[in-house]
């Protein structure tokens, strides 16, 4: 037999039959007499299912096979769980999660034996079924660039469906011109084509364009008519969301471009122009019509036209995004009609909001169209996720102030749980106190059920109680012998909490009041039971206090769910780090969506004014400081794996000065510190996973968490990643970022010793992958996140520029310029965050991912960086 142009011959009895299996050559080999090998028992099922019309539950019972059922069914009767063999079930139809859990290997083998069978009995009968496999077998094919067969495998399927999906293969091939061509004729067919395949041509003949051809105001054109011209015949929710929700990123991408042009030196110049010829026609007479007059005022009419026209387009764009954005909201929310207690899903909502609400002109055009959205279409729980971004908007000035009262009104009303701890954080801010009360008399006049009126406004009274005692305990301080007892547990340090501290003395009144850093689960919309809210359970009357300059205490308490749970609160704005998690959760978002699994954990933190707040407490993690180093830098793995090596304390003693030397005495001096103090992380990874499979899996978790945590804080600019600020996840060897208070690059630029690194990639950080190094697993890891990040810049720009168009701590200007006019130091770091996504933050060039990857692991992995870093950033662990 041959197998890809290749004569076999051998004794292999299990590639014989692999290979005949693959290549469905059911003559080329002898049926096997014994079933030794899991290929052996393959061959013979599925030889003998095409040969005979027994039922194969009948043929798994049989004694030869009785080694591949136990292998492969977890319970023997029922021939549905045999993965491999799925298709001989006729009334078991595989799901899509079951066929994107399949291995490589065993997808392809499905799909050939369905396309065989299919075949044979020239039937399209589960037709969609198997349109479902073969998409996925296609995705993972042209992952490899294995066009061919894909294109190969499409020619044997009928239906206009596949045409679209060859036309797919087609662009990822580079054939744009035939893929667009064979698109444009399905669009063109008037009846006889299915409006399934309509929708699909349509979106990917938008993708097309933007994405290939760079033609993004057609493919945005293109769109717009398609829904002008079949609104009325798509009636398919899922249809109108895969239109409109590509429209909404089309427009988005639209609007960014037209924004970034007009921030441009060529758009600016064009202004300065019409300012100076404007000028200049005021002195020439003309009514002396002389040839300087005449070309001033030409060339002035040709500019103010130009501008004239970006100006439309930009307001054309902005409304395009809006609308196609509350369109694809309100198809987002209708689960939620069908089906109010749905759980909750992760939706579209953060990135409409965070993409565009940030452009203040726009308000006036757009704001009649979010009104009636307010007003008949708001489903609350699609933006419990924004709350935050919303309630900011209450104390503008701007034009949806009181549009998005109402909207918190309505989220208020709905689900008084999840939205009250951000409400009330701003109840305590004498500029906003009267707008919070006015809120909250709202809700309570718009209730007219009394029972329920009766106990809402007992939810509103608690809570309220409840934010007042987390703002005292929170601002404390442990040394106020009227509030705290100092006690001795052996060596470690506690504080016993006495009566006087009003969350003690409300211990009742806490158990109908929810525990805040719970993500809580939404039901109802108005159910006030609060039966499916995790609330306060038994406290702990002792506390301990965490390292850090604000000196946060940790506290334990039971949730009503039993679990166990620990609080930080910490006497500092956490507001920012609020936003930032947010940030990452969108990020998480997009790489689950991309086909990547996210590896960032991310933990709740709730402000409770701008002062104070409470942080989740990471259960199960160690600080790499711990880990590592011990607590007070003589200890940790360091020393039991490198005894002989100096003490971590004693190598940063020797480090103290270097910051100050000259580039080539650090390098002389950091170099043989590290000669001194040898990386032993690899060690935990050989003392804690016993067999090479969990190895392998853990080293796996940590290479991935290593490159997406650096590819994500050097996008967002996150700095200050000394050993305290990472986590350790012991259980599954990923990573967590804690201490988000220093981003987009405030730490490069503020700092007294500023950080020269994108991110941390110390030596002991890349030790567990040592062998392959920073060009094998961890490189690839990381393009495909920046690719990913890239890809996705208008969301991620949406958001950030949303974070710093809030109040924040570090970007808040020496003096303020205005209500209407930008903060200089906030549109910088946004352009900074522009070019990281555009590729161009080295160079006046676009870098393309692999080469700003590789130039970033260079650049974090430079002795002379790393050598001139903060003494206690502890650059040689």
């Amino acid at each position: 037999m041959a197998f890809c142009g290749i004569k076999y011959s051998g004794n292999c009895r299990r590639l014989k039959y692999a290979l005949a299996i693959r290549t469905s050559s059911w003559s080329d080999v002898s049926y096997p007499k014994k079933l030794r090998s899991h290929e052996e028992c393959l061959f013979a099922i599925l030889y003998t299912a095409g040969q005979s019309k027994k039922s194969t539950v009948e043929l798994l019972k049989k004694v030869e096979c009785e080694s591949a059922v136990k292998d492969e069914l977890p319970r023997l009767t029922f021939a549905e769980f045999l993965r491999d063999l799925a298709v001989f079930h006729t009334k078991y139809k595989i799901t899509e999660t079951e066929v994107l859990s399949m291995t490589d290997n065993r997808l392809l083998l499905f799909v050939v034996h369905c396309l065989r069978l299919n075949g044979n009995s020239n039937t399209s009968k589960n037709f969609d079924q198997q349109l479902v496999m073969i998409s996925a077998l296609i995705n993972r094919l042209v992952t490899v660039e294995a066009f061919f067969p894909c294109l190969t495998l499409l020619e044997n399927c009928p239906g206009d469906l596949t045409l679209v999906e060859k036309c797919r293969v087609l662009m990822l091939k580079g054939d744009l011109s035939t893929a667009e061509h064979i698109l444009r004729y399905l669009l063109n067919m008037s009846t006889s084509c299915e409006l399934e395949v309509k929708v699909k041509a349509l979106c990917l003949l938008a993708e097309l364009l933007a994405d290939r051809r760079n033609m993004l105001d057609e493919a945005v054109s293109l769109l717009r008519r398609g829904i002008e011209h079949d609104n009325k015949f798509i009636t398919s929710s899922e249809h109108r969301l895969h239109i409109f929700s590509l429209l909404h990123r089309l427009a988005a991408r639209q609007l960014s471009a037209v924004e970034e042009h007009m921030e441009s030196r060529a758009f600016r110049m064009r202004k300065d122009a019409i300012r100076e010829w404007t000028r200049q026609r005021s002195i020439v007479s003309l009514s002396s019509q002389t040839k300087t007059a005449r070309r001033i005022e030409s060339e002035l009419k040709c500019e103010k036209d130009l501008v004239e026209s970006i100006s439309l387009r930009l307001v054309t764009s902005a409304l395009n995004t809006v609308v196609a954005g509350l369109e694809t909201l309100k198809l987002l929310s209708q689960p939620y009609v069908v089906n109010k207690q749905q759980k909750r899903k992760t939706t579209n909502s953060e990135a409409y909001f965070s993409t565009h609400r940030h452009n203040i002109s726009f308000r006036s055009i757009y704001c009649q169209e979010f009104q009636e959205y307010v007003a008949s279409d708001l489903i609350p729980a699609v933006w419990l996720q924004v709350v935050n971004h919303v309630m900011v908007q209450c104390f503008s000035k701007n034009i949806l102030a009181s549009v998005i009262r109402a909207m918190v009104v309505k989220l208020i009303i709905a689900y008084p749980f999840h939205v009250l701890h951000t409400v009330l954080m701003y109840k305590y801010d004498e500029n906003n106190a009267h707008i919070v009360d006015d809120i909250l008399e709202e809700v309570k006049n718009r209730v007219t059920d009394k029972s329920n009126r009766a106990r809402l406004c007992g939810i509103i009274e608690d809570m309220t109680s409840a934010h007042t005692a987390y703002i005292q305990f929170a601002t404390l301080k442990t040394s106020d012998a009227r509030y705290f007892r100092k006690t001795l547990k052996g060596k470690n340090v506690q504080y016993e909490m006495l009566e006087s501290l009003s969350i003690m003395r409300m211990s009742f009144c806490l158990r109908r009041t929810p525990l805040p850093i719970v993500e809580q689960k939404v039901g109802f919309a108005g159910d006030y039971s609060g039966s499916d809210i995790v609330m306060w359970g038994a406290m702990e009357s002792i506390c301990t206090e965490a390292n850090g300059l604000s000196a946060p205490k940790v506290l334990r308490t039971k949730g009503s769910d039993g679990k166990w749970y620990k609080l930080i609160w910490k006497n500092e704005d956490v507001r920012q780090d609020c936003l930032v998690e947010q940030l990452f959760s969108i990020v998480n978002g997009i790489m689950n969506h991309g086909n990547i699994s996210s590896f960032l954990r991310t933990y709740k933190v709730v402000p409770l004014d701008s002062k104070c707040g409470i942080i989740e407490f990471c259960q199960g993690t160690i600080s790499l400081k711990d880990l590592l180093c011990g607590m007070d830098l003589s200890g940790g793995l360091h020393v039991k794996a490198e005894p002989q090596d100096k003490k971590p304390l004693q190598i940063r003693c020797m480090l103290k000065d270097i910051s100050k030397m000259r580039v080539d005495e650090a390098t002389v001096i950091f170099r043989k510190a590290c000669e001194q103090f040898q990386p032993v992380f690899r060690h935990y990874f050989y003392n804690n996973c016993r067999t090479i499979k969990l190895w392998l899996k853990m080293i796996d978790n940590y290479r991935c968490s290593l490159a997406q945590w650096s590819i994500v804080t050097y996008v967002v600019g996150i700095g200050d990643r000394h050993l305290s600020n990472i986590l350790f996840e012991t259980d599954t060897c990923k990573l967590v970022h804690i201490d988000l208070g220093m981003i987009l690059e405030y730490s490069k630029r503020s700092l007294p010793i500023p950080e020269r690194v994108p991110f941390r990639l110390t030596r002991d950080l890349l030790d567990p992958i040592l062998i392959e190094g920073v060009s094998g697993g961890l490189l690839d890891e990381a393009v495909r996140v920046m690719r990913l990040m890239r890809e996705n810049k208008e969301v991620i720009l949406g958001f950030a520029s949303v974070l710093l168009r809030e109040t924040i701590t570090n970007f808040e200007e020496v003096e303020s310029s205005g209500v209407n006019c930008p903060s200089f130091v906030s549109e910088t770091a946004i352009a900074r965050l522009r070019d990281k996504l555009n590729g161009t933050d080295d160079s006046f060039g676009q870098q393309d991912v692999p080469h700003q990857v590789r130039r970033l692991f260079a650049e974090a992995t430079n002795i002379s960086n790393i050598s001139r870093m903060f003494v206690g950033w502890m650059a040689f662990v």
